[in-house]
């Protein structure tokens, strides 16, 4: 079963269905690879781990199983009876991890085709082609200045 709600063009209709857009696994895996080993998550094994263990489990097409459990128990070791209402750590994580791939994507990231972004409330990554940025429009000319009897006109 393919995850199409997961793959997206960053400034497309919300819902939109655009299969050809989605980035292939290899770019995403790439994309991964780079944020992994960027200053915002090289310090922070954990972060890593939960991150590469969202983003295959996603490009497997087993999204359903990311569940707080069951990340609780398979990318962080706890035992079989890891009960989230007790131990806070995987959401901590997830909110962590957001933090740092926006700070990625505000720097050492900014020009990177593919984002993979992980939206508040889950635990299923998203994956878009980014537009490259356009260049910032030339301010307008400012008109002329004319004088007339003393005044300024404009």
């Amino acid at each position: 079963m393919q995850n199409e709600q997961i793959f997206h063009i960053a400034g497309a209709e919300p819902g939109a269905n655009i299969p050809s857009a989605r980035p292939p696994y290899d770019a995403v895996r790439f994309a991964l690879k780079k944020i992994l080993g960027s200053h915002e998550f090289r310090a922070s094994r954990r972060c890593q781990d939960f991150l590469r263990f969202v983003v295959e489990n996603t490009l497997a097409g087993r999204a359903e199983i990311l569940k707080e459990r069951t990340i609780g128990i398979e990318a962080f070791g706890r035992p079989a009876s890891y009960d989230p209402s007790e131990d806070a750590t995987v959401r901590v994580k997830a909110g962590e991890v957001r933090k740092r791939l926006g700070l990625y994507y505000a720097g050492e990231g900014r020009a990177d085709e593919i984002r993979i972004d992980l939206a508040p409330g889950g635990y299923v990554p998203e994956f878009c082609w980014v537009s490259p940025a356009l260049p910032a429009p030339e301010p307008a000319a400012a008109p002329p200045v004319l004088a007339r009897r003393g005044k300024t006109l404009r």
